[in-house]
């Protein structure tokens, strides 16, 4: 048996989920580069 995808009441609310987590993961790298780049700044890495 195959993994059943999980069913939202609509599929828009499904694709707006999907982007929605895929912009904070992207967000958070991306934030998480720049603080990593300035923090190294800082101490001199």
């Amino acid at each position: 048996m195959g993994i059943k995808t999980f069913d939202y009441p609509h599929p828009y609310i499904a694709q707006l989920i999907k982007t929605k987590l895929w912009a904070q993961v992207l967000l958070g790298l991306l934030f998480g580069f720049i603080f990593g780049v300035i923090i190294g700044t800082i101490l001199g890495f």
